[in-house]
């Protein structure tokens, strides 16, 4: 049977990846083609399978692992990407949002979760686990109102947000993403009515307030 989605699993413990790949011989159309335990092997995999989704612990050892991600998304934009770490943080949790990375799940968490969240992203979603779910309803919950529409964002949503954020036009956004110009102006109607905001000004509040800028 060939597997619908392929994976590499990045992370700097052997025995993790080895526990990882058992898990996900599990789960149905996905499969590992690729391990990787250091930077450079991050790289050349991404590069070798730029469709694969690079599923990912950001903590590193020995560097930064958004660094890493930057490098990963500046050279290789199609690849989909997972984090899957040991605990929450509010500062790898805002670099995931930085970077719109649309999975984010504990690897404490059951591996429905991380079946949902593979899933969930393939279909152009975004997914956090219950876990980090609890963790961010916890923490922003005296956040400004509408922090919690950002889960309900799709990728495309958070990329356009993020280029608004920049300044560009629609025009610009539009030949950036390869669609008409009216449809990004659909999409910037959707994106302040979901926020719950009542202008282009307070989209680009809400990206800057949220790491999105």
């Amino acid at each position: 049977m060939i597997a619908e989605h392929e994976l590499i699993l990045a992370d700097h413990s052997p025995m993790v990846r080895q526990a990882f790949a058992g898990q996900l011989e599990q789960v149905n159309g996905y499969q590992v083609i690729s391990e990787a335990g250091d930077a450079e092997a991050v790289e050349a995999a991404v590069e070798r399978a730029p469709r694969a989704t690079l599923l990912i612990d950001p903590w590193w050892p020995t560097m930064g692992g958004f660094e890493l991600l930057e490098r990963v998304i500046a050279k290789q934009p199609r690849t989909n990407i997972l984090i899957c770490t040991m605990s929450y943080s509010r500062e790898q949790f805002r670099e995931a949002s930085r970077l719109s990375i649309p999975a984010y799940v504990l690897k404490m968490d059951p591996l429905h979760e991380l079946t949902l969240a593979l899933n969930a992203m393939h279909g152009g979603s975004i997914y956090y686990s219950t876990s980090v779910q609890k963790m961010l309803k916890n923490q922003y919950l005296n956040a400004p109102e509408g922090f919690h529409r950002l889960t309900l964002l799709s990728q495309k949503d958070l990329r356009v947000l993020r280029m608004i954020s920049h300044g560009m036009t629609s025009r610009e956004i539009a030949a950036e993403l390869e669609c008409s110009a009216r449809t990004i102006e659909k999409l910037r109607g959707r994106l302040i009515r979901a926020i719950g905001v009542s202008s282009v000004a307070g989209l680009v509040r809400f990206a800057v307030q949220h790491g999105l800028d």
